[in-house]
């Protein structure tokens, strides 16, 4: 999976549960004039979302975070902005692509599913409401700032409704999905004996990521709301 990087326009701060967040994030720049895509696509594709900084950098899924992280990342604003920009990223760019540096032709909106995905899992949360990522980093006693186990972790661990759901969660994305996951998944209901209702990822038509080189768009004149979502 590749790395994001997402970059920080002019401080924008908002207030949210008596903290004070950075609320102002895109994902990432894409230069006007991008090859292959239109440029209503690249401002769409560039306007900033009301999410935290952590959004930038908590990106690793097998990692477990901090509660101060996880309380910072995963806010209602965040999850909605995103939602809502992933509509206009659909509406605006459509099948447009682009073409990358390792010869592979991207989706425009393929950053973007993949900053949204890592968000659902990192934010999976149980029936009682606590957060998947907080509750398996106790349970497998992993010190969030280094990733080390300093406790025995718990035996049930793989058990856990929370398990269960963050897997499934990846097995259900298009990007995060693959046979390896969707194997591991039945291997460890089976273990738990339970069953996991999957819903599979309808498959990407056109695809995410395809070999070859990325169709070049026309630009239109055409306006389209691009504000900070």
């Amino acid at each position: 999976m590749k790395a994001i990087r997402v970059s920080l326009s002019a401080a924008v701060w908002a207030v949210v549960g008596f903290r004070q967040v950075l609320a102002d994030v895109r994902i990432p720049a894409i230069p006007q004039g991008t090859e292959g895509l239109t440029d209503i696509c690249i401002r769409v594709l560039n306007q900033a979302l009301n999410c935290d900084a952590s959004l930038n950098w908590a990106t690793e899924t097998n990692n477990f975070y901090s509660k101060k992280t996880i309380e910072l990342l995963c806010t209602s604003n965040c999850r909605a902005s995103l939602d809502g920009y992933m509509e206009q990223v659909k509406s605006a760019c459509e099948t447009s692509r682009y073409a990358g540096r390792d010869g592979f032709s991207y989706h425009a909106g393929y950053t973007a599913q993949l900053v949204w995905e890592r968000f659902n899992i990192l934010c999976t949360s149980n029936p009682a409401g606590e957060n998947c990522n907080l509750l398996l980093g106790n349970l497998a006693g992993v010190d969030p700032e280094t990733q080390q186990r300093t406790a025995a972790g718990d035996p049930s661990l793989m058990c856990n409704d929370c398990a269960l759901s963050v897997v499934k969660t990846q097995v259900e994305m298009p990007l995060a999905s693959n046979a390896d996951i969707s194997s591991a998944l039945s291997s460890i209901a089976s273990s738990c004996k339970t069953t996991v209702a999957v819903t599979p990822p309808p498959a990407a038509s056109p695809p995410w990521v395809k070999v070859g080189t990325a169709p070049i768009a026309t630009s239109t004149a055409t306006s389209a709301c691009a504000g900070k979502t």
